[in-house]
This record gives structure tokens, C-alpha cells and sequence, in this order.
């Protein structure tokens, strides 16, 4: 460790922090201070080294709230301040420390139990052997951990084992015990504190190497003996300029991203321990200026991975800074503000108790827009997002794409919005411009400010367009396109087809479609009785989803001989014969468009449900049965989309097609739309995210 005071510019930066250039956004949501910024990006807290003493400036920002949630004593429980002697134990440091974080409702973030630095002479120059410096190390472990039982969040178990080229560090406990000291301090911390996060902790973690890899080892050798290890504390003493002690700066934001996540596949949590970035004096505009960037990366970093959990300063102030006039100018000029983006939709991990079932799953997170594009991708602001029922799914898990397999992703199907930054390949390309107005099916990622997303998933529309209407159309209005024209049953005047949950997004957009093309189709649809008067709207005769006759009523409307087409929206062994019946006698064709059976109200469910109608579809039905799935997986199947899919703007355009708009929410009130879905209840046509904050207002959504 180095003792070090942290810079006054560094709490300035990371109280305005989220992206070094952001882009404008309209709405937003604003949070004071370092801890609630954190804590508004989805982390667990912004905590500090203290060192109690009588400093009233010192003292007065400790005990802002907003600023701090975690403390962390910078000495004060080290092994030669709190037990100098043999079984003389002096907690009177340790103690106002402790008092200090649990006055407050502070986390205490509790340092260090086994290190080879501040260790009392007894103990380093001691005459041991295996066992009686296991005996020393758990009588200290357990007094210790025990006088602060619940009242330490986190302890940092083994501190700075490692050598900068990976190996283990000299030490009197390597020396005497082996490597196996480690594995044996966790599972004598596990044992006087099991509710505590327990950590290894270290410096120069952050840059990937050797040491790195050492860090992945100790926690690999952890878990082999079937102890748990909590986390990885990457200290962060850090240079924004070469120094004689350091000839690295700080990397760059992605870089450290991707050694925190080399960490988090261990399954393991991460967190910015003791976090100082030093810079050579005098200081200067540009040194300032580095040295501000050199922390919005390391906060970036952390913000940008999942299981970064928060970030502790090592200290409160620098006083040698003398130029804060020229720190709080460079900083208003050039610093954003963290919680400036309103954030995208996400859902928990899934060890909560919340990451399955209701929409009290969803929470904000906040979103790197300012991260490097690869070759191909766009960075889009979002003005609408469309809402669907297979958000529900999703949000559950039980969506059949590897990309929302787990609890972590950003749902949202379909959106439009503005492109704001090009990838090199795009820009050399000259297919889209900065300001262009486009609109996706992006299956994952719409319900957000920003999407990063491939160039080759985006449709350039006119700006002019009306980007509610527009977001209406990529799922339901392509599904239903795809229903009518692309699923290998050519449709002629004059025939009939059946519409199953008619009063549905898509049962809807079928309905306007068919009028739109002038394509003269009977269509019946199935909806309950409440819906009735809206589906005879659409040009659908209706008839009762719920009833048993329904195969005769769909008979007695076609003169006994059924439809051409059924469209099954349902999926259920009961849906599927119903539909077979229905139809003409050996002629009729079934198109499944959805796998619903089995499926509870809250999405759950869908993966039974498709593995059995997959077995129905083989055994029972196969020549007159097909799935149709709208998604384009291929360059040409893409082009054909964008094809059609520009034939349905150009008649919303002309005015031939008014899609069905039933409700605007804005993205804050995500579960409550959540809600309406599973709910059922007055659900008809498309639902919509408004983004853009000027049409929110437009809309009366402000």
C-alpha cells in the first residue's frame, strides 16, 4: 500500500462522472454526490480510507451522506496497530473507526487480517512452525472478526501476497506454512464471521499481467479447497504520467473493464479498493486535466462491469493540491455528470430473489455510450421503444435467443431513434450519417437512452416520420406481414383465414395490413366478448375465445367449410386442433406464430411449452403445420425484411395504414407496462416507450 493523500480533483471527477464526452441527452436524472451517483449506476456504495482525527474539513464531508457509504479504517486494524503485543490488543483506533461507519449507517469495509507489511516484530521475526503459526493466525483472525462480528460488510482477508511477476511474495507465512496460508485465512475468516463479503486484496491488478493472473490463481486456489472466496480487491494506485515509481499510466477504460471481468468469470466480485491516481508536481491545466480523465476511466471501468460492486478513495483530500480555482474550471468544462443518462432496463442477477417472476425484477443500470465502436457498430439515442408481450418472456428468461438466455440483458425488441456515432467501417461506408432517423428489430437492448448495435441491423427512415407510429411496426406489423406473405401459403381475394387473439398487437396489425394492401380477405378472429366491439372495428368478425363450440362457429361463417388460413397465436395442443379443424378439410393450412401453451401470466414457462408442441408439430400435424418466426438471419433474408418493410412505412406515409397505438408510457414506468401485459386487461394494438424526452412532453408524458 501507499499512503498517499487522494486529489481533490479526483472527488470532483467522480462526482460528475459517467462518460468523458457524453452525448446529449434529454432526460435525465440527476444525483448529488459520489455514493448516490454509485448508487444510481447500480452499485453498492462509494466508500473512503479514514484516519480518525480532529479535522473538522475533513469531518464535515464524512459525514455527507450523499458523498460516502462505505468507510474503510486505513490503519486502525491492521495486525500492529490493533494487537502490537502477544494477546495485547488495542482497539481503541479500531473501535472509533467502527463507530464512525455504524453512527452514520455506514458499510465497513474492514483491512486486513494476514499481510506480510505492519506486521509487529513478535510475529514477523517469531520462532514458528506450521502449527503454532496456524495457532497465531487463527487466535488473531478470530479475536478480531469476532469483536466486529456484523458490523464489517467486507474484510480483506490476505493482503498483497503477490510479486509484480506473479509469483508469491516473500513472507513470514509463505516461509513457515506455504502457499497454503491463504486458503487457510479464508477458512478461519469464514469461521469467525460467515456473513461478511471476504476478499484478496492487492495493487497493480489493474493492468492485466502477470500479477493478474497470480490474483486468478489465489482465487482458483481458494476454491479448490472448497472454501468461498467473495472478491478481488484491485487496490488502484494509480499515475495519469509516467513517475519514477511507475512508468504506466492508468489504461485505458476498456482495458481495465476487461481485467475486472477476467475477475468476474471467476465468479467472484470486484471492487476498487484504495483508489489514488498521483501525478507529478507542479501541477498544471493539462496534468489536472490528465489526471481528471485517468479517473473517469477507472470509474468508467467499474460502472462498465457488472460485478464491480463500488469503489473506495484511499483518503478524503489532498492538501497539497493548491490550485482548486483552475481544478473546479477544467472540471466544469470537461467532466459530465454520472447519472445524466437515464440508464437502460435490466434485469438482477440471477441469485437475487428478484431475478425471476413480476416486473419488480427491473432496475436501471447506467450505460457506457462513450465506449470504443468496433468496425460495423452505430451508437443510436433512442427516441421510441416499442413494448410487447414478449418482453414478459424475456424478462423471465424463457426467451429462445442465447443473447437473453440469463438475467443481465437489456430487453426491448424494436426501436427508432437518431444515430450519434459511427463505427470506422460505417463511417468509411457512407451507409448511415450522424443525425439519420432510423428504426430495428433488435430483439435485445431497445428499453434504454442508447443502443449500440450493428450497422446491419438498422433501416434508415426520414426524419420527417413519425417515430411513434414507426416503432409500431418492426415486431408486430413485420410478424404479421411475414404471417400474410412470407410463410409459403400464397393468399388469394376471396379467401378467408382465421386470426387467433385477434385484439392482440399483431392480431391487429394483420387486420390493418390486410386493408391497407387492398388484399379483399374474410377474416374471423378469436378475442374475449369484451373486445368484441373493437375487433368488428378491424374489419374481423368475431367470435368467443373461450368458447366450446369455437370450431363451430368458425363452420357456420364459411358455410361448413372452414377457413383457408388459420394464424395459432397460442401454441397449445388444444389451440393447435382447434385451428386443424377449423380449416378446410385436407387443404387448410395452420401457421404457428407463437408457443404459449404452459406459459404462467408472468412469462414463465415457454421452454416445456415449445419442447412439447415441437413433439405435436412432428407426430400429429406435419403436413399442413409450420412455425413462422419474423427475425432475418441472413443478408438476404434481412434485405427482403427491409424491404417489406419499407412498403408498410410507405403506406403509413400515404395514410393507408394508421397503426393502432393503445397506450405511451414513459421508460421509467417499465413496470407498470410490465404489468398491463401480464395483466391482459385492456391490452389491445402496440404499446410504446416514448425516450426522447421533447416528445414525451409533446405527448403529456413529462
Amino acid at each position: 500500500m501507499r499512503f498517499s493523500f487522494v486529489p481533490a480533483v479526483a472527488l470532483a471527477v467522480l462526482n460528475g462522472l459517467a462518460v468523458a464526452n457524453p452525448v446529449s441527452i434529454l432526460e435525465s436524472r440527476q444525483a448529488t454526490g459520489l455514493h448516490a451517483a454509485m448508487k444510481a449506476a447500480g452499485k453498492q456504495y462509494f466508500g473512503t480510507a479514514v484516519t480518525v482525527r480532529n479535522d473538522n474539513a475533513e469531518t464535515n464531508i464524512l459525514n455527507n451522506k450523499n458523498e460516502f457509504g462505505s468507510i474503510t479504517p486505513e490503519n486502525a486494524m491492521k495486525w500492529e496497530a490493533i494487537q502490537p503485543n502477544r494477546g495485547q490488543f488495542n482497539w481503541g483506533p479500531a473501535d472509533q473507526h467502527a463507530n464512525a461507519a455504524t453512527s452514520r449507517g455506514y458499510e465497513l469495509r474492514c483491512h486486513t487480517l494476514v499481510w506480510h507489511s505492519q506486521l509487529p516484530s513478535w510475529v514477523a521475526n517469531g520462532n514458528w512452525n506450521n502449527q503454532t503459526l496456524q495457532a497465531v493466525m487463527k487466535d488473531h483472525i478470530n479475536a478480531v472478526m469476532g469483536r466486529y462480528r456484523g458490523k464489517c460488510t467486507h474484510w480483506d482477508v490476505v493482503n498483497e501476497a503477490l510479486n509484480e511477476d506473479g509469483t508469491y511474495r516473500d513472507s513470514v507465512f509463505l516461509r513457515v506454512i506455504g502457499e497454503a496460508y491463504i486458503p487457510i485465512a479464508f477458512r478461519m475468516a469464514l469461521a469467525a464471521d460467515p456473513t461478511t463479503k471476504l476478499y484478496y486484496n492487492d495493487y497493480n491488478l489493474e493492468y492485466g499481467g502477470a500479477k493478474t493472473a497470480g490474483a486468478i490463481r489465489i482465487a482458483k486456489l481458494i476454491k479448490s479447497y472448497g472454501l468461498r472466496i467473495d472478491g478481488v480487491g484491485l487496490q488502484a494506485h494509480m499515475t495519469s504520467e509516467s513517475t519514477p515509481t511507475q512508468s504506466t499510466p492508468t489504461p485505458s477504460r476498456a482495458q481495465l473493464a476487461a481485467v475486472l471481468k477476467s475477475l468476474t468469470d471467476l465468479n467472484v466480485d470486484v471492487a476498487y479498493t484504495e483508489l489514488d491516481i498521483r501525478m507529478k508536481t507542479p501541477a498544471t491545466q493539462q496534468k489536472l486535466q490528465a489526471n481528471a480523465d485517468a479517473y473517469a476511466r477507472m470509474v468508467g471501468s467499474c460502472i462498465d462491469v457488472k460485478r464491480c460492486v463500488g469503489i473506495t478513495v484511499w483518503g478524503i483530500s489532498d492538501k497539497c493540491v493548491e490550485t482548486t480555482k483552475d481544478v473546479k474550471r477544467i472540471l466544469q468544462e470537461s467532466i459530465s455528470i454520472l447519472t445524466n443518462l437515464t440508464p437502460p432496463l435490466t434485469t438482477l442477477d440471477v441469485g437475487s430473489l428478484l431475478s425471476l417472476g413480476g416486473p419488480s425484477v427491473l432496475k436501471w443500470e447506467a450505460l457506457d455510450i462513450n465506449r470504443e465502436l468496433s468496425s460495423d457498430e452505430v451508437l443510436v439515442r433512442v427516441i421510441t421503444a416499442g413494448i410487447a408481450g414478449v418482453d414478459n418472456i424475456q424478462r423471465v428468461g424463457g426467451y429462445p435467443d442465447p443473447r437473453c438466455a440469463e438475467p443481465g440483458f437489456t430487453p426491448g425488441y424494436e426501436f427508432v431513434g437518431e444515430v450519434v456515432r459511427l463505427g470506422p467501417l460505417v463511417k468509411s461506408s457512407s451507409n448511415f450519417s450522424i443525425g439519420d432517423r432510423v428504426a430495428s428489430m433488435c430483439i435485445v437492448g431497445a428499453h434504454a437512452t442508447h443502443v449500440i448495435i450493428s450497422s446491419t441491423e438498422l433501416i434508415r427512415i426520414d426524419i420527417g416520420d413519425d417515430p411513434i407510429k414507426i416503432c409500431a411496426l418492426p415486431l408486430n406489423y413485420m410478424t404479421a406481414w411475414g404471417m400474410l406473405k412470407r410463410s409459403g401459403v400464397n393468399l388469394e381475394p376471396g379467401n378467408s383465414i382465421l386470426i387467433g387473439s385477434a385484439s392482440g398487437g399483431v392480431g391487429t396489425a394483420v387486420a390493418q395490413l390486410v386493408k391497407a394492401f387492398d388484399m379483399d380477405l374474410k377474416m374471423i378472429g378469436t378475442c374475449s366478448p369484451s373486445k368484441f366491439e373493437y375487433v368488428k372495428s378491424l374489419g374481423i368478425t368475431p367470435i368467443n375465445r373461450h368458447s366450446s363450440n369455437l370450431v363451430e362457429q368458425v363452420l357456420s361463417l364459411t358455410a361448413g367449410e372452414g377457413v383457408d388460413v388459420a394464424y395459432d397465436a397460442v401454441g397449445s395442443k388444444e389451440s393447435l386442433q382447434q385451428s386443424h379443424l377449423a380449416t378446410k378439410k385436407h387443404i387448410g393450412q395452420v401457421i404457428s406464430i407463437g408457443v404459449m401453451d404452459q406459459i404462467q401470466s408472468n412469462g414463465e414457462g415457454l421452454h416445456y411449452a415449445r419442447e412439447e408442441m415441437f413433439g405435436i408439430l412432428l407426430s400429429r400435424f406435419p403436413p399442413r403445420t409450420s412455425f413462422f418466426g419474423v427475425p432475418p438471419t441472413s443478408p438476404e433474408s434481412r434485405t427482403v425484411f427491409n424491404n417489406d418493410f419499407m412498403a408498410i412505412v410507405d403506406k403509413v406515409r400515404k395514410g393507408k395504414l394508421d397503426p393502432e397505438i393503445v397506450r405511451l408510457h414513459r421508460l421509467d414506468e417499465a413496470a407498470e407496462a410490465h404489468k398491463a401485459i401480464i395483466s391482459g386487461k385492456d391490452v389491445r394494438g402496440k404499446m410504446i416507450y416514448v425516450v426522447d424526452g421533447e416528445l414525451a412532453a409533446k405527448n403529456n408524458l413529462a
